[in-house]
């Protein structure tokens, strides 16, 4: 830099500053951060940027860089000065106001004597006007080429020095030729000429070539593709220096579609000529008048059908608008002006139904329509009238019926329905769903969704009765049916319908009524098994009695035999006797105990070995699909019952678990367990006093119950199975032994989750030792405000348990599903620990919920809680060494709080 002189005066300085270019000169250190600095622009620089040289010296050419600057440009600007090449670039650069424009820069690199860059020189050229000339004519260009395509206009020329052909696009477009090909020679143009135009076509172009006369004609044409075209062509010469023709250029226009519309608006104003007349005569046939109100002049005329209609003398017309306002009933009068008034605001028509006081004393309703129209008199309102009288009093005749008709629906408890097949029409009784009992989607107005409620197994009996109705000629039908709701609930209904027919006997209409005649039906087939279970019970009874009198018979000889001196094998043959005599005795006490006809009797009952007594039993009795397991808590209570009857309930419970698995097989749990019931308990037991029981729950992975199925499943005769397949009357009777044993039932369900029904037995006071609630309180423990997400669909336990922990100590979160309690968590909700109940509607369970909550925070601890057995898990991802903190419903106050601060490792 020391061997450099700048320009900053002198005559080189005058002598930069006089040249048009841009001249700016910056140092040569490319390596510092901002790069390069300025240290020389010149006056055209100055002018150009609005800026002064104390405010640009020293500063790094990116001053002139913006918004629109393009940084690849500027990247390769960098790039060819490190590698010391020319550069030669346009870029969109700033002027100090934040005006941009565009400048080619030209750098070149200044060396000293040792070759040393020492400087880079940069002229540069403000590009500006050749951009904004650039810019104009491309958009010439797209105009012309845009108006020629709307136009359907192309432009061509001939010259005739060089014997060549010149097109436009437009041209090319009308001619559809290839943009590829070569253009055709005047000979061959002519040839896309009609035969009968192409003289005249011919004739024309040689005058105007030798005459210089302009021309324009209309030809027939077609066009490369052969499309048949009907064009304007214009021609005119162009002279040369001596007068002569050197080009005719001219342009050409398809006009085929004007041609065709010319054609057919000529006939369409033939046609309405025509159709005038036959309107004409239409409006007297139909009694429709016209009218015509001049607003400027207030001057009403109408044609004859109004005074006909109205009864008022075509004297008093033309006549102003008061004559026929007066005439309008008081109640329509202010609507009527109302929107006459909006109608000449807006410009706009109207139209309305009013009643028309007629001369004598009659009321007609009148239907007007009518519209504004300018005319160079005035404005006016133009429109039609019909009398309408009888339509009206039939609509309200309709009316009034309807109304009528949709009382008597509202009111009776039947659902009403009618389906007339040549209109489509089908109207129902609004809310049937309701009036039959279940919760179903949609109006019920297409009768073919009808057959998406109705049980599978009887959709295709349904169909063939009503098409075999149908195609007869009865005039009645009557069909029995289920329908099942969205909720799982399955109803019996009755159809009673007419038919009616046209004078062929073709079914056209078919209407009548649906009831819901399940409970109906329920209770004339309990009625029926109830006598047929007594009969049975009579018929069994009487064997049983005849088969011990057979019984006593054989093991009184049995008895007599083992006195006797007998060899081993006599011995144990006898032994065999008396062993299925006692078997046999076994089975006939059960008999008797089915029948009725034996004495109930309480005794000490070791539920254990009952249950391991009915399982070996049940094995036998199930299908090889489905496998049965018990699991028996040691040292269980004794319970004083009926034995015979809780063997009696354990089977209903385990054929029930039997049916709700099916046909694809499963699995069902027996279990036994020693349980203390307190007032506090959570999840627990209405009206189920504290103390000590024993439960024996049966557990199945079956289908599950919905929320309206379990509120019912205790009533007598309710049942989901078929007919023929379930009295309703299994679960009544288990509810019963266990109320009359003192204690109750309690079911845990879900829609494709299984089943699990709790039956709670009171212990004997006189069995065992008592094992005491832990003696570890939850008191004691330092709660310092962890934080809990709660997840519980039962509304009533999850507020009671949100509770309980936040006076514990607590700080909880709720949420009714899983689905709920993971959006918490992916809106950015954290928590300590997570409590949730295993078994959930709605899509995800506590086990799928888990997952997903640790895949997010894996810090997170679990807690999970449930009325289902842990063995019953197996299909909601828990393997049997699977090791889950689980906290058992019914639980009670402490033994959450423990469980829960023994799983966040809190300690007193």
């Amino acid at each position: 830099m020391e061997d450099m002189v700048l320009p900053q005066s002198g005559l080189s300085a005058l002598a930069l500053d006089q040249i048009p270019d841009c001249v700016v000169i910056t140092d040569a250190d490319l390596e510092r951060p901002g790069g390069p600095l300025i240290i020389y622009v010149n006056q055209a620089m100055l002018g150009l940027t609005g800026y002064s040289r104390e405010e640009l010296f020293g500063k790094s050419p990116k001053i002139f860089q913006g918004e629109g600057t393009d940084r690849q440009t500027a990247g390769r600007i960098m790039a060819l000065l490190r590698s010391g090449e020319l550069v030669s670039e346009t870029i969109l650069n700033y002027a100090k106001d934040g005006t941009s424009y565009w400048t080619e820069i030209n750098i070149s690199p200044v060396r000293d004597n040792d070759g040393q860059i020492i400087a880079y020189l940069s002229i540069q050229h403000d590009l500006a006007r050749f951009k904004q000339v650039e810019q104009r004519y491309e958009r010439d260009l797209r105009l012309v080429s845009t108006g020629e395509k709307i136009a359907q206009v192309g432009t061509w020329g001939y010259d005739l020095v060089e014997n060549k052909v010149l097109w436009s696009e437009g041209t090319y477009d009308i001619w559809d030729w290839d943009r590829s090909e070569p253009l055709p020679d005047v000979e061959r143009f002519l040839d896309f000429i009609d035969e009968a135009d192409r003289t005249m076509m011919l004739a024309r172009f040689d005058a105007c070539i030798k005459t210089q006369t302009p021309y324009q004609t209309e030809v027939n044409a077609r066009s490369r593709t052969g499309k048949a075209m009907r064009l304007r062509v214009l021609g005119e010469a162009m002279l040369g220096e001596h007068g002569e023709t050197v080009a005719v250029f001219g342009a050409i226009r398809d006009i085929t579609q004007e041609k065709r519309l010319e054609a057919e608006l000529d006939e369409m104003i033939s046609q309405s000529r025509e159709t005038e007349q036959y309107f004409s005569i239409a409006r007297n046939i139909a009694k429709i008048g016209v009218f015509d109100y001049w607003i400027d002049h207030d001057r009403l005329h109408w044609s004859d059908e109004m005074f006909e209609m109205t009864g008022l003398s075509p004297s008093l017309f033309p006549a102003k608008a008061g004559v026929f306002l007066s005439r309008i009933d008081t109640s329509d009068r202010q609507e009527y002006q109302r929107l006459m008034d909006a109608a000449i605001s807006d410009r706009e028509g109207y139209s309305i139904t009013l009643r028309f006081n007629r001369p004598d004393g009659k009321t007609m309703h009148m239907a007007m329509m009518a519209e504004v129209r300018d005319a160079p008199y005035g404005t006016r309102v133009v429109g039609i009238a019909r009398d309408v009288t009888s339509d009206v009093e039939a609509s309200l005749q309709r009316s009034r019926e309807q109304e009528r008709f949709r009382i008597i629906a509202d009111c009776v408890s039947d659902v009403l329905w009618d389906y007339d097949f040549n209109e489509q029409n089908f109207w129902i009784t609004p809310g049937w769903p309701r009036k039959l009992g279940i919760d179903l989607e949609g109006t019920g107005a297409d009768p073919t969704q009808w057959l998406e409620y109705v049980d599978p197994n009887d959709r295709e009996r349904l169909i063939g009765s009503i098409t075999q109705a149908l195609h007869s000629d009865q005039d009645l039908w009557k069909c029995e049916f289920r329908l099942t709701d969205q909720n799982g609930t399955c109803i019996e209904v009755e159809v009673n319908s007419a038919i009616l027919r046209t004078g062929e006997a073709k079914a056209y209409r078919i209407l009548g009524n649906c009831r819901n005649i399940t409970a109906e039906k329920r209770q004339r087939e309990g009625f029926t098994r109830s006598r047929a279970l007594e009969a049975v019970g009579q018929m069994t009874g009487g064997i049983a009695h005849d088969f011990n009198n057979l019984l006593m018979i054989i093991q009184g000889n049995a008895e007599l035999l083992q006195l006797a001196e007998l060899g081993e094998d006599d011995a144990e043959s006898v032994s065999l006797i008396m062993q299925a005599a006692e078997a046999a005795a076994s089975l006939t006490a059960r008999l008797l105990s089915f029948s009725g006809q034996s004495t109930l009797q309480s005794a000490l009952v070791d539920a254990g070995k009952l249950v391991n007594d009915v399982a070996g039993l049940l094995r036998s009795g199930l299908t090889q699909s489905i496998s049965l397991t018990t699991r028996l808590e040691p040292d269980l209570w004794l319970i004083e019952v009926d034995g015979r009857a809780l063997e009696q309930a354990v089977i209903n419970l385990a054929v029930n678990a039997r049916d709700a698995i099916g046909q694809s097989g499963g699995r069902v749990e027996i279990g036994c367990e020693n349980v203390i019931v307190t007032d506090e308990m959570i999840g627990g037991h209405s009206g189920l006093p504290g103390g000590r029981y024993v439960r024996i729950s049966v557990s199945d992975n079956g289908s599950g119950m919905s929320d309206a199925v379990k509120s019912r499943a205790f009533e007598p005769f309710f049942t989901t199975k078929d007919v023929g397949k379930g009295t309703g009357l299994g679960l009544s009777t288990v509810y019963g032994f266990a109320s009359q044993s003192g204690g109750t039932v309690q079911i845990y369900s879900e829609l494709g989750q299984g089943t699990t029904i709790n039956l709670y037995l009171p212990a004997c006071a006189a069995s065992g030792s008592e094992t005491e609630a832990s003696a570890v309180s939850a008191d004691g423990l330092t709660v310092t405000g962890q934080r809990i997400l709660m997840v519980e669909d039962q509304a009533e336990v999850r507020a009671h348990v949100e509770r309980l922990l936040s006076n514990a100590g607590f700080i909880v979160t709720s949420a009714a599903d899983g689905k709920s309690a993971l959006a918490l968590l992916q809106d950015g909700a954290t928590f300590d620990l997570l409590f949730t109940d295993i078994v959930m509607p709605g899509g995800m369970n506590g086990v799928q919920l888990a997952e997903a909550a640790k895949a997010m925070d894996p810090s997170l601890k679990i807690l999970f809680t449930s009325g289902f057995p842990a063995s019953a898990f197996d299909e909601l991802g828990l393997s049997g060494d699977q090791s889950i903190a689980l906290l058992k419903k019914p639980y009670k106050r402490n033994d959450l709080v423990l469980a829960i601060s023994g799983t966040l490792g809190l300690k007193g």
